[in-house]
């Protein structure tokens, strides 16, 4: 898994949470995709969690905190 400190990496910790954001207030993959200049695949895989899993772990967690309270 690469991490952000990675050069190949496009998209740091910071741009894979807000995908997430993004996502679940209903904006489609292509248009995340072309915001954060990177292939639709490339979104599908963050946000299906075949790519930065920990992250999408951690986005859920704290989805749900914000739900409960």
């Amino acid at each position: 898994m690469k991490s952000s400190n990675d050069l190949r990496c496009k998209l740091t910790e910071g741009d894979v949470l807000s995908v997430y954001a993004l996502k679940d207030s209903g904006w489609k993959v292509g248009a995340i995709a072309r915001k954060y200049k990177v292939s639709y695949e490339q979104i599908r895989r963050i946000l299906i969690g075949v790519r930065r899993k920990d992250l999408w772990q951690q986005y859920q967690e704290e989805s749900n905190i914000n739900v409960v309270t």
